[in-house]
């Protein structure tokens, strides 16, 4: 797919590498502030507080292929450092994406999705610059006429680019899906909220306290709701008797008592970002 590297010096290879990375920063950014609330208008990406943007980023990632491409044909010579511009945001993006799955409570992806408070930039220091540079270094190899597009042809290539634009798209939905609906069922603990954990869910709507007391963690719902009141289990949403204690069978997901399963009053988990 890419071109052999015929440099002229070591240091205009550097010095052309060094100004298009640094270039393609500020013009995802621009661009990404412009499609984004787009985006949202339309209602994709769109959870409450949060808002996914990876559409954004697979837009950005179209965008950019076009840029380079266009770019590649008219000044060849930036083909063999604008090849690589894609190795470090990506590696970033990466990094950022394993590190996100390895935590033990899953917060959306600070690279994809965007957050109130500080949350909100971080999709735009690595996700959009990420998507951007891999489009435009795919745009840069595709530009030379030895390259897989050239050789496709051009209907066969842009059947290329779509099919392939469709497939981000569709992986896009599904990491979104995923994300989103595990972090629904998580809930915080406040300081000093007086909950607790307990094994039997009867002698907690009596006693309103369970054996292990929970400050400053986060719970992830199991899917079971039930009112103290006949015992009756209840669907989402359903607030129960009236005057009736609701109960949630949830596990506890990080500090001293990580892992451990019971009963916990529902008014004292709070959804972490509202």
């Amino acid at each position: 797919m890419f071109d052999a590297l015929e440099i002229p010096s070591l240091s205009s290879w550097w010095w052309r590498y060094l100004a298009q990375f640094f270039l393609s920063y500020p013009a995802a950014w621009l661009a990404g502030s412009a499609i984004s609330p787009l985006l949202s208008s339309m209602g994709l990406g769109n959870h409450g507080p949060i808002h996914f943007e990876g559409y954004t980023c697979l837009l950005l990632l179209s965008a950019g292929s076009l840029a380079g491409w266009a770019l590649g044909r008219s000044r060849p010579s930036l083909r063999p450092s604008a090849q690589w511009i894609w190795v470090l945001p990506m590696l970033a993006l990466a990094g950022d994406i394993v590190g996100d799955l390895r935590r033990p409570i899953p917060w959306p992806s600070e690279s994809l999705f965007a957050t109130p408070g500080e949350g909100a930039i971080g999709p735009y220091l690595i996700g959009m610059p990420a998507f951007a540079a891999v489009g435009y270094s795919a745009g840069i190899a595709l530009s030379s006429t030895r390259s897989l597009a050239q050789r496709l042809g051009g209907k066969d290539g842009l059947l290329l680019a779509a099919l392939t634009t469709v497939v981000l798209g569709l992986a896009l939905h599904a990491f979104e899906d995923a994300r989103m609906e595990r972090w629904s069922r998580i809930r915080s603990v406040p300081m000093n909220a007086g909950e607790s954990l307990a094994r039997d869910r009867r002698t907690l709507c009596v006693s309103q306290s369970g054996e292990l007391p929970l400050s400053w963690e986060y719970v992830e719902l199991l899917g079971e709701r039930r009112a103290c009141e006949g015992d009756q289990v209840l669907a989402p949403g359903d607030p129960g008797p009236p005057r009736s204690f609701v109960v949630d069978r949830v596990r506890v997901i990080n500090g001293p008592h990580a892992g451990a399963e019971g009963w916990a009053l529902e008014y004292g988990l709070l959804e972490p970002i509202r």
